[in-house]
């Protein structure tokens, strides 16, 4: 499959709602990224030159709110909140997430080395520890909802 975001594949999203979501989810890793590179200590020279500076130069596609707005409406089925359209499509818009969320943990791991690793094996053991009945998915929108300051 063309995709690299199994809780869009799971969840069978039209193409217009996948695309957003997308869309969302980089514009969301690019706002971590920039308050990282900003505000973290531990995050000097981590990045190649030319991808910080591109990360630097080119802002977010959606403020934090609005990003927000797309997620609670793509993963509730409500309606779209209205966005121009997508220049990328769905895989083009996939890599450019999966590029973004690797820039982003290179930059939380130089920042805060002593935190759990955050791999396959990490949410396994999550899953596998006494009263733990969250999925992946949801451990994974926790986290987010944390890092954000409870969004």
């Amino acid at each position: 499959m063309a995709h690299d975001t199994p809780e869009t594949a799971a969840a069978g999203l039209d193409p217009a709602r996948e695309r957003l979501l997308l869309r969302a989810q980089c514009a969301k890793l690019r706002h971590w990224c920039r308050g990282l590179l900003d505000e973290a200590d531990g995050t000097d020279g981590v990045l190649a030159a030319d991808v910080e500076r591109e990360l630097r130069a080119t802002p977010p596609e959606m403020s934090l709110d609005e990003v927000w707005a797309v997620l609670r409406a793509v993963t509730q089925g409500e309606p779209l909140p209205p966005h121009p359209p997508a220049s990328a499509d769905v895989p083009g818009l996939a890599a450019e997430r999966q590029r973004l969320a690797a820039e982003f943990f290179k930059l939380h791991d130089a920042a805060f080395p002593d935190d759990a690793p955050f791999t396959d094996e990490y949410f396994a053991e999550l899953a596998d520890q006494p009263g733990s009945s969250e999925t992946i998915s949801e451990i994974l929108a926790r986290l987010e909802r944390e890092h954000d300051g409870g969004r």
